[in-house]
């Protein structure tokens, strides 16, 4: 028996809504997007050690949820409490910042308007050595689920857009702008840092290639303000551009997904120097096999390419495999597991290892 994959534009507005809310509220989340309501919480541990067995590592309980109020409205919610330690500096616990988004649907025209709001619960005014282990959770190649705690207050009003071509497919639009409040990243700080605005603009398609078969495709672009510290001006970032592909496959009750993302950002400049932030290449190979009715085992591959991702202008390989079982507790009740092994190296000659476990229970109502 073939599964069937059948295009839709009430999956495209949500996956379109959904990303612009993570886009600037970002999160690895471990639960499927769904126009139902479900709750996701998760258990979380990350660790990375270099050759010279300096480590990093996290404990996160990230929390997601969905809940449709009634046809035309729902919220999402997510919140995410973290322990992070280091072999080097300072541990730095506490709460991120938490997201909403209010979202309200109008059919009969493809749209929907949304209003993500970032609440300041998050952890600011750090030490030294909290700030500095916070510079380590920032590093992309490391992923970590907190990779930040606290950033102030912000809002993010943004709308949707889809249109079904034809029966095989769906186009997608969406632009959103968010407003960032200033806050004290460290303590004893005179003054506030105040982040620039930002503009995001994202463009997507679905296409069915037969009843197994689809291809997906997504290009943002995104434009920010210039940060200030007090009155004057600190940091310019350089625009973002992001491309995204989802190739997807049902064999039977099995499924093949092939996914890459490229992301390519302009010089920034920082007081009166000017830098080239890194682009970097992901690819991910993922074979879902049902073994029963209610187990499905998923084994991946995954690759990380960054151009000049350190401080001192090196590159990073980073390679990944692992597992990711999934078991159905009921047809509510499911409970997804992953453990991904990493190993990368830096082209200065340092090499690094890490891994990523997940456990988590998503609970659909």
């Amino acid at each position: 028996m073939q599964s069937m994959i059948r295009p839709s534009i009430i999956p495209q507005l949500v996956s379109i809504a959904l990303g612009l809310f993570l886009a600037f509220f970002s999160a690895n989340l471990f639960a499927q997007s769904s126009t139902n309501s479900f709750v996701s919480l998760q258990s979380i541990y990350q660790k990375w050690t270099n050759e010279n067995d300096n480590n990093v590592s996290q404990f996160s309980i990230p929390v997601f949820a969905v809940i449709p109020v009634n046809e035309n409205f729902s919220v999402n919610l997510r919140g995410t409490q973290a322990n992070t330690s280091s072999s080097v500096f300072e541990d730095l616990n506490g709460f991120t910042d938490s997201q909403a988004e209010l979202n309200y649907f109008l059919p009969d025209y493809n749209l929907v308007f949304n209003l993500g709001v970032s609440l300041p619960t998050g952890k600011t005014e750090l030490s030294l050595e909290e700030f500095l282990i916070s510079g380590q959770l920032s590093l992309d190649f490391y992923n970590f689920q907190a990779s930040n705690f606290g950033q102030g207050l912000g809002f993010a009003p943004g709308v949707s857009w889809a249109y079904q071509v034809n029966s095989n497919l769906v186009l997608g639009l969406g632009a959103a702008y968010q407003v960032n409040g200033a806050y004290k990243p460290l303590e004893g700080m005179a003054v506030e840092y105040d982040p620039g605005d930002e503009f995001l603009m994202t463009v997507g398609a679905d296409y069915l290639i037969n009843t197994t078969t689809s291809i997906a495709a997504d290009f943002l672009f995104n434009t920010y303000g210039e940060d200030k510290l007090g009155n004057l001006s600190f940091f310019q970032p350089g625009n973002k551009i992001v491309t995204s592909l989802l190739f997807q496959k049902f064999i039977g009750f099995d499924e093949l997904s092939i996914s890459g993302r490229y992301r390519s950002r302009g010089q920034s400049r920082l007081a009166t120097l000017t830098a080239e932030t890194p682009d970097n290449f992901a690819g991910k190979v993922l074979y879902k096999r049902r073994i029963s009715s209610s187990v499905i085992l998923g084994i991946l591959g995954e690759a990380r390419f960054y151009e000049e991702a350190t401080n001192n202008g090196n590159s990073v390989q980073e390679y990944g495999f692992g597992l990711a079982p999934r078991y159905a507790l009921n047809d509510k009740t499911t409970v997804p597991v992953l453990f991904q092994y990493f190993l990368g190296n830096i082209s200065g000659g340092q090499s690094f290892d890490g891994f990523d476990l997940r456990v988590g229970l998503n609970y659909s109502f």
